[in-house]
């Protein structure tokens, strides 16, 4: 496993993601996946307050199942937590909750369910840009000095807005932002092809930014839903057709060929080679979150770091 440090607390270089624990994956699956995650070197598990509230009881559960797990395993103050506030409510993504009231609520529900009482990481799950970051910083600065969270970070923010937030949060001795959470991957996106206007995903505007500010990344859909294993096995025009609208490009086609020989190569599945992309980034310090559905998956994820250093410059490509 890789690392990285902020503040003196160090990060594995790929995250947990833990959506649908307790809930889809069950609490008993969702245990031996933590299990395996930290006895390979993980250390740093991904939540949210909203989420698994689209399925049947799935409410709290992630939150819930985590908490039940440090505690049972008697790792608080050694497995990292980052969980997310102020998603907009259920069904309606375009309905702010970035408000002092539901943010607060967020936060004091999180700290609950995971039987703590301090947040690694909190993040604001999405941002409200008609509010000026004047009303949105002294919350999560609150949150710092009360001791309920250590570093605070942005969710689905563009760089130009936490640049806002962090140039008034040092003008006013405030904390600032250190963590930033957008969708990254080995896979260029179609913009067009993606249908949530609520997420910044990465272009080079957003590359350039994070390039020149000392910010932390974490990755979600860091593995493109096995975008590049599919294309490998299947070819690209054979997969179904919101992957074609999402993914098909010039860089993606070339990327396909070079994750194919090296995969032939080392044994390494294309989709764990992907994440090279990101943990090795020499631009950008990136933790790619890889998601939690059976063994299987993250054992295939965690081989990634595996990788022969000889292939790191040409999957940096």
């Amino acid at each position: 496993m890789f690392y990285t440090e902020r503040n003196g607390i160090k990060f594995s270089k790929i995250a947990l993601g833990a959506a649908e624990f307790g809930s889809k994956v069950s609490k008993e699956m969702s245990f031996k996946l933590m299990d395996r995650y930290y006895e390979q070197g993980g250390n740093l598990i991904d939540t949210g307050r909203i989420y698994a509230n689209w399925l049947p009881g799935g409410a709290n559960a992630s939150e819930s199942t985590i908490g039940e797990w440090i505690k049972s395993r008697g790792l608080k103050g050694k497995m990292r937590v980052a969980t997310k506030g102020g998603h907009p409510p259920k069904g309606n993504k375009h309905i702010s909750r970035i408000n002092k009231e539901a943010i607060e609520d967020d936060m004091n529900e999180s700290l609950k369910y995971l039987q703590t009482d301090c947040i690694d990481i909190y993040y604001l799950h999405r941002d409200d840009v008609t509010k000026p970051v004047s009303e949105i910083m002294p919350i999560l600065n609150n949150f710092v000095k009360e001791g309920k969270a250590r570093l605070i970070g942005a969710s689905n923010w563009t760089g130009k807005r936490i640049a806002e937030a962090n140039k008034f949060a040092e003008e006013n001795g405030m904390v600032k932002f250190t963590f930033s959470e957008i969708m990254w991957s080995y896979a260029k996106i179609n913009v067009e092809g993606e249908p949530d206007d609520t997420l910044v995903l990465m272009n080079d505007e957003e590359y350039e930014w994070y390039k020149n500010n000392d910010v932390n990344l974490m990755c979600f859909s860091s593995q493109a839903q096995g975008f590049y294993s599919m294309a490998v096995k299947n070819g690209i025009d054979n997969l179904p057709e919101h992957y074609i609208a999402k993914y098909k490009n010039a860089t993606n086609l070339e990327r396909i060929e070079t994750a194919r020989r090296i995969s032939k190569e080392t044994g390494i599945s294309p989709t764990a080679l992907g994440l090279v992309h990101l943990f090795k980034s020499k631009d950008i310090d990136a933790i790619p979150i890889v998601g939690g559905f059976n063994m299987e998956f993250l054992d295939d994820s965690l081989m990634s770091v595996n990788t022969p250093e000889k292939y790191y410059e040409e999957l940096l490509k």
